[in-house]
């Protein structure tokens, strides 16, 4: 999941960090961001990982939700909020 979300950066879905937003009526997705994953995050080696950046705005609400998408050891992909700005 980490390479096909670097690979599809600039669809119009952004499904996977978005559904994780909290809802809040009226709010849309003003941005996402595909970015290299800062060192402090990621694992010796590891080039697969990815930080996602979700900008929502709204009437009641701005704000910046902050994903890691990372390979477990199982292989599989997890995605982690690491912040809120």
């Amino acid at each position: 999941m980490c390479i096909a979300t670097s690979s599809d950066a600039n669809a119009t879905s952004p499904a996977p960090p978005a559904s994780r937003v909290r809802s809040v009526p009226g709010a849309t997705i003003k941005a996402l961001r595909v970015l290299d994953t800062p060192r402090t995050f990621r694992a010796p080696n590891d080039e697969t990982s990815r930080m996602l950046e979700v900008e929502i705005n709204s009437a009641s609400l701005n704000a910046t939700y902050v994903y890691i998408c990372k390979t477990e050891s199982s292989r599989d992909a997890v995605l982690d909020l690491i912040g809120i700005r």
